[in-house]
């Protein structure tokens, strides 16, 4: 409230035209034009005004730097947002969780994405994966139609930079075909034609050979060449297939693996070994006490592995001790990306080997001791996955046994992009444990729940699948199932 002054008694027209007004009823001047009199007012009713609302408009005037601030006059506006381009979600979301920001796993694409004019079927091939990308998480049909389309044309446009003598354009061109090859494993995870899902890879290595190493030089190139590397690996293994004899060379060009993390080299050169072995075994070209033997050394390797971000000679059973099954610290996790997929892989590959040194200890190749040592080491490498569980459950995700979950929640909790990736390792680690034939029957019920969490609280739709599976006692899914459909070969361990 403010006071204004003594008012003016005259009539409504004289105040107008400023005339002096007799103060009747009807005025004098009203009368003679024939007007309509207002009356004089009583201004005992007129001292005190509510002006809050031109108050407001006068300071807000001025903060917006306006001269002169006109009342404010009907309903606030209201925030109106834009629709988004699907596609443009798609690459956001690609690029912050495997090129930018997150795992990095993509990181050789960075240098084509500062250039602001990508080729445009590199820019395809872009689009395409990060459709299915979304698809896969999402299970959008609006991506997963968008995706196949560009696809389509991603493939065409790569055919004729096939052709294309430029040197400059070699780089986008093998980015594409690792980028198709992407494409084709995470939207036909379950495809049975062994050649046409590796087609693409392939074809990467053939361009390879065909432009020859020299081509790729640039730090980026051979993050590119590591990629290509760690693809064929992967892809061998799944398929218990020998490793393609160019890899070896392709790697020793690599040197110093291109800037990428630095546990990834040592364990590139096992994974070399481990997949040679299964080829050997599934071929029946090696002899079982020699695989048995070979297991046993691969295992002793992977258990020599460094630690990442910890020093030299640490014993990973030593950082478990900082954060064990139950536990509500992660002081042995500072590192979590890194040592995530470290330990992942890790688990991974020591129970894939002392299951097979088990299965293969039967009639006169039974060595009880060495049965016994496998065993232990299967539950030690769970017990790895369990404590990076809890580790990540520190760290802000409420999957822990002491978090209980609304009843009745409707939506699932939303993720940032930090959480979702923490979570794909978790799930593809979690359903290794449960997996593993000899995981004791407690630890493996620990797991399925905390992937029931993971799947009512977050909304995980792969959590879900895979514990049906296994609470229905299925063996048959072997972890590189789990890994390719689940879309993980977007960041290949």
């Amino acid at each position: 409230m403010a006071y204004r002054g003594k008012p003016s008694k005259a009539c409504q027209r004289c105040r107008e035209r400023k005339l002096r007004c007799d103060l009747r009823k009807e005025c004098s001047s009203c009368l003679r034009v024939g007007a309509q009199c207002s009356g004089y007012r009583d201004t005992e009713a007129l001292r005190i005004a509510d002006q809050t609302q031109s108050v407001q408009s006068k300071v807000l005037g001025r903060k917006a730097g306006k001269a002169k601030a006109s009342p404010v006059v009907g309903p606030a506006f209201e925030h109106l947002h834009l629709p988004v381009d699907i596609g443009a979600q798609a690459r956001g979301f690609f690029t912050a969780c495997y090129i930018a920001d997150l795992n990095r796993a993509w990181y050789f694409m960075v240098p084509h994405l500062q250039k602001g004019n990508l080729p445009e079927h590199l820019a395809l091939c872009l689009d395409a994966v990060s459709l299915a990308f979304l698809h896969q998480r999402t299970q959008s049909t609006s991506a997963r139609d968008l995706g196949f389309r560009k696809y389509a044309n991603a493939l065409r446009m790569t055919n004729c930079a096939l052709q294309n003598t430029d040197p400059t354009q070699v780089s986008a061109t093998l980015g594409a075909s690792l980028l198709l090859d992407l494409f084709e494993k995470v939207m036909n995870p379950e495809a049975s034609n062994h050649k046409a899902k590796r087609a693409h890879l392939d074809g990467a290595l053939a361009l390879v050979k065909v432009k020859g190493l020299d081509s790729f030089r640039t730090e980026a190139d051979k993050r590119m060449l590591f990629r290509v590397v760690m693809n064929a690996v992967v892809t061998s293994m799944s398929r218990k297939d020998p490793v393609d004899p160019e890899i070896p060379r392709i790697l020793t060009h690599v040197g110093t693996c291109g800037g990428t993390e630095d546990w990834s080299c040592p364990f590139e050169h096992l994974m070399f070994e481990m997949s040679d072995l299964v080829s050997g075994s599934s071929r029946g070209t090696l002899p079982t006490k020699e695989s048995i033997q070979k297991c046993k050394e691969l295992d002793r390797k992977f258990s020599e592995l460094p630690v990442p971000g910890e020093s030299k000679g640490t014993n990973f059973s030593d950082i478990r001790k900082r954060s064990p099954i139950g536990g509500e610290t992660d002081a042995g996790y500072s590192n979590g990306k890194n040592l995530g997929r470290w330990v992942m892989t890790r688990s991974m590959m020591r129970i894939l080997l002392c299951e097979e040194i088990v299965a293969s200890s039967t009639g006169p190749h039974t060595n009880d001791a060495d049965v016994e040592t496998s065993r232990n080491t299967i539950t030690d490498a769970i017990e790895d996955i369990g404590s990076f569980a809890m580790a990540i459950a520190g760290r802000g995700l409420s999957i822990s046994n002491k978090i209980k979950i609304e009843p009745g929640r409707e939506k699932p909790h939303i993720l940032t992009v930090d959480h979702f990736v923490d979570l794909t390792f978790l799930v593809f680690g979690l359903c290794i444990a449960a997996w593993a034939p000899h995981c004791p029957q407690e630890t493996r019920d620990w797991n399925l729940k905390h992937l029931g969490y993971i799947a009512d609280y977050y909304g995980i739709r792969d959590a879900e699948t895979f514990r049906q599976y296994l609470l229905k006692g299925g063996k048959k899914l072997s972890p590189w199932d789990v890994y390719s459909i689940m879309g993980d070969h977007s960041f290949v361990l």
